[in-house]
């Protein structure tokens, strides 16, 4: 599993609500593949 937060939020995303660290808001949490041999991708995973 990981987590993305950032220190400034992308233009019109909305960060009202969201958990924060350190100033920091969550904006995206996934699920990391459990097989190593995965093809998967940070490329793969913003496309969709």
């Amino acid at each position: 599993m990981y987590a993305w937060y950032f220190d400034e939020a992308p233009p019109g995303v909305p960060v009202e609500g969201c958990h924060a660290l350190a100033s920091e808001a969550l904006l995206y949490v996934g699920i990391s593949p459990s097989r190593p041999e995965s093809k998967g991708t940070l490329h793969d995973v913003q496309r969709r």
